[in-house]
């Protein structure tokens, strides 16, 4: 089962490469009656930059590398979702 404080301490360290790729705001959602699993939030300004950002996970080594860190910490199946303010 992945830590939930050292997955919280690397959100932390990765802040930088967020803003970089245009995130404004990252929340590490822990589901209570699952402890083991959780959601990683990642909200952007634009349609324009979550779609630069679907473009860079699959070519951007930065990218690849990040990813990688996260399903080392993070056994089993990471999902990619977007969604988008039904408001």
């Amino acid at each position: 089962a992945a830590n939930s404080a050292h997955l919280a301490t690397f959100l932390k360290a990765a802040a930088p490469f967020y803003e970089a790729f245009g995130g404004r705001r990252v929340r590490l959602l822990q589901n209570v009656d699952d402890p083991g699993r959780f959601i990683h939030e990642i909200e952007y300004d634009t349609h324009e930059v979550i779609e630069l950002n679907r473009q860079r996970v699959a070519s951007d080594p930065r990218v690849q590398a990040y990813l990688q860190t996260w399903r080392s910490l993070l056994p089993g199946s990471i999902e990619i979702d977007v969604y988008q303010d039904a408001g």
